[in-house]
Formats: C-alpha cells, structure tokens, sequence
C-alpha cells in the first residue's frame, strides 16, 4: 500500500515538474516575442 501511494506521488510530482517546465518555456517565448515588439516599437519611434 505504503509503495503504490509512493509510486503515485512521484508520478504526479514528475507530471508537476512536467507542466511547470512547459509553462515556463511558454512564458519565457511569449516575453521574448513582446520584447521583440516593444524595441521594434521604440526603435520605429526614435527613427
């Protein structure tokens, strides 16, 4: 019982990992294009 409730926890806690992991990237993809945007912006504006 005490192994199966193990086995579980660490699956849900690799899955956790996982989603975090994904959510990050997303995160750091959707800063990057916006500062992309933002100095394509300035740059237009002092030109």
């Amino acid at each position: 019982m005490n192994f199966l409730v193990h086995e579980a926890l660490f699956l849900y806690e690799i899955k956790y990992i996982f989603i975090i992991s994904t959510m990050k990237k997303m995160l750091v993809s959707i800063l990057r294009q916006y500062n992309f945007y933002v100095t394509l912006i300035l740059v237009n504006i002092k030109f």
